[in-house]
């Protein structure tokens, strides 16, 4: 994980009551698949959808870096080929792999101009 990311998680540390970093409102569950598409219908953003932002997560790592393509749908809980495929991807990837990944798009996004 990136730098800026594990400061904000030891900082989340004093205060987190949920083994998740985004708790949902029941008590020890993450957040609904609902809440960023909620979230955006209260902001009325009408020229963006949660999926777009898993779509141009998925470009970027297809089109700006050298990981796998299986590695980059992992990321996004998309299942990759058969069962025997996501066997041999889950023994073969590591986490720090996974997470190289995101480190890169954080990198990446934060090299970007604000416009």
């Amino acid at each position: 994980m990136s730098s800026r990311t594990l400061e904000i998680l030891n900082q989340l540390k004093s205060v987190q009551s949920s083994p998740y970093v985004f708790p949902g409102q029941r008590e020890n569950r993450p957040l609904s698949n609902m809440t960023f598409e909620m979230l955006m219908r209260r902001m009325e953003v009408r020229d963006a959808t949660p999926h777009g932002f898993r779509s141009s997560f998925r470009d970027w790592a297809g089109n700006e870096t050298a990981f796998p393509r299986e590695l980059a749908e992992a990321a996004l809980s998309h299942i990759v080929g058969n069962a025997v495929d996501a066997i041999q991807l889950a023994c073969t990837s590591h986490p720090p792999t996974s997470a190289y990944l995101s480190s890169g798009l954080i990198d990446f996004v934060a090299a970007q101009p604000l416009v």
